[in-house]
């Protein structure tokens, strides 16, 4: 979902988010109310771009949904929470955490030509995993021999920072 379907397709949703957020009845909501919330909705759940441009963003449609839902209109970890960490991501714990690219720092510079058809699984660049599942987008372009990845949004970030925290903490709580 763009920004503008979330806007044009959804601007009742928006409007009661809003009220929860900002603890009002749904007609005491303003335009600025709605801008604030939007404003939180894109920090949690937008930032997703798969062009390499990055002219275009999109949200988690599934978040949204569940945001829609939620009784209180909370933000939360809605995408992760329904799939957790992929055993894919599980298995590639070690070969992320021993590059020490990603320390949860903002962004990453990565050679075009990382991407180029890894041939096996265990060949594919950590950095190429964690946008081929989601974790990482593309959010900024400048030329053509190097791609910029970064966690596209609050959701994302969070889940998989805690879940790094969460993992590096059993494995130092058993040594």
């Amino acid at each position: 979902i763009t920004k503008e379907e979330l806007t044009t397709f959804y601007p009742d949703h928006l409007k009661w988010v809003a009220s929860k957020q900002h603890n009002k009845d749904f007609d005491e909501v303003t335009k600025e109310d709605i801008e604030e919330t939007l404003y939180e909705i894109a920090n949690w759940y937008d930032g997703y771009s798969f062009d390499k441009n990055c002219k275009t963003h999109v949200f988690t449609t599934w978040s949204i949904l569940k945001l829609f839902k939620d009784k209180e209109g909370a933000f939360d970890t809605y995408w992760y929470d329904v799939g957790g960490t992929p055993l894919i991501l599980r298995k590639s714990y070690d070969k992320i955490i021993n590059n020490k690219f990603l320390l949860l720092n903002g962004e990453l510079e990565v050679p075009v030509n990382v991407f180029d058809n890894p041939t096996s699984f265990a060949d594919m660049d950590p950095r190429v995993l964690l946008f081929q599942t989601g974790y990482l987008s593309f959010y900024k372009a400048k030329d053509k021999s190097q791609y910029y990845l970064k966690f596209p949004n609050k959701e994302v970030y969070s889940a998989f920072s805690d879940y790094l925290l969460e993992k590096a903490y059993k494995q130092n709580n058993e040594e």
